[in-house]
């Protein structure tokens, strides 16, 4: 099938059973524009109640001072545009939520974002691998439940936004684990040899447990393409 007509098979009520379709939370999206709002606010407000503060008294004090207010004035910008950008981002997926989709058939994957359709064999999909995320089998340890259960303090997040994480005592116990990359998942097309980014955040789920799914989908189809290919050589023979 094209991946056009898996799409719209997939919209409609009528999905086969060995087919899983995946869309957009449009709740995960709605939460996530609020917070980036927020870093909107505080990006930009920060920026805006500091800069008149420090400017030009700084850059007349030495280079230290001058070095130490362009890193402070950065980090406040950087908050605010990306917040800014994912926000945007954010917000036009979900005015065009319909249109993103994730589709496992047991022949193919098929990804919708926006106007950008990618369909892949599933006998072409290796080296899935999802980042920044618990690997869904495994279990927890003890020590990573009490991590869990020792939730930061208020006043240690706002610490930690001005001194650093690692200064607070969660944000050591913090460090002392591996750090994670952002979540995402991706697999290597063995057809083109390239790597095709399945998500980037958790819009459509767990990346971990939609990895698990895909490994599936595409081991049995390489399976029953071994299967076949025996077949056909014994009734060559």
């Amino acid at each position: 099938m094209q991946a056009e007509e898996i799409l719209a098979q997939a919209r409609s009520e009528n999905i086969p059973g060995n087919w899983t379709v995946y869309p957009i939370l449009r709740k995960k999206l709605q939460w996530g524009i609020l917070g980036w709002i927020f870093g909107v606010i505080l990006g930009f407000g920060l920026f805006t109640l500091i800069f008149p503060i420090v400017v030009p008294y700084n850059f007349e004090h030495g280079p230290v001072l001058i070095i130490f207010t362009l890193v402070l004035l950065g980090i406040f910008l950087f908050i605010g545009l990306g917040s800014l950008w994912t926000l945007v981002t954010d917000i036009r997926r979900l005015s065009e939520s319909e249109r993103h989709i994730l589709v496992f058939t047991p022949e193919s994957f098929v990804k919708q974002e926006g106007s950008a359709i990618i369909q892949v064999p599933m006998e072409n999909i290796e080296y899935v691998t999802s980042r920044g995320v618990r690997s869904a089998s495994r279990t927890i340890s003890e020590s990573e439940r009490v991590s869990v259960h020792s939730v930061p303090s208020m006043g240690e997040n706002i610490a930690s936004f001005f001194i650093g994480r690692g200064a607070t005592s969660s944000g050591r116990q913090w460090l002392s684990k591996r750090s994670r990359t952002p979540t995402s998942l991706a697999f290597l097309n063995s057809e083109t040899g390239k790597q095709v980014t399945v998500l980037r955040d958790e819009a459509y789920g767990n990346p971990s447990e939609i990895g698990e799914v895909l490994k599936e989908y595409a081991a049995q189809q390489r399976q029953g393409k071994t299967k076949a290919g025996i077949s056909s050589l014994a009734e060559g023979e």
